[in-house]
């Protein structure tokens, strides 16, 4: 999950907090840094030509794509990224209908091991949960196991039951 950008750098995607971040590695030096996006989850990262990736991405309200990356280093200590998406999906459901994900992590009542979670509210401006106070229920969706997670994003089946006054959680 990583690419070539020029002779001295390499860029790569991993995962903090539920989200995909964009690393710039410098092989000069070791150093390395951190770049936040608006891409809840970044895959399959290729280089297309020096300075310029391609990946696979998808955002909180719009659903997985091939975005192209445009890396401008002119003072090295800035990098100015351009994105460009292949495709600009338009939703048919509106944005104020959308669940937008949110990191979660809880501690495991056994171990107190960190359990990490994403979070969907419920979400529809036509519908009020229930009694003031009163919490949402929430549907809990377990994935299968220690080395696979579920990636923050748009997920459709999350956005059934928050925009019918369910919360949804998945770990």
């Amino acid at each position: 999950n990583s690419a070539i950008l020029d002779d001295t750098h390499v860029v790569y995607a991993a995962i903090r907090n539920a989200r995909s971040l964009l690393y710039v590695f410098d092989v000069t030096d070791g150093s390395h840094k951190a770049y936040h996006t608006q891409f809840a989850y970044i895959t399959k990262v290729r280089s297309v030509s020096p300075g310029k990736i391609v990946f696979l991405a998808s955002e909180d309200t719009r659903p997985m794509s091939i975005v192209t990356a445009t890396l401008e280093m002119n003072d090295p200590n800035q990098l100015d990224w351009s994105f460009q998406a292949s495709v600009e999906h338009e939703s048919p459901i509106p944005a104020s209908y959308i669940s937008r994900p949110a990191p979660y992590v809880f501690k495991d009542a056994i171990t107190g091991d960190p359990v990490h979670a994403t979070y969907y509210p419920p979400t529809n401006p036509k519908y009020d949960c229930g009694l003031p106070g009163e919490l949402p229920p929430v549907v809990v969706n377990v994935h299968g196991g220690p080395t696979h997670f579920t990636p923050q994003g748009l997920n459709w089946e999350a956005q059934l039951f928050t925009s019918h006054g369910f919360a949804w959680c998945v770990s």
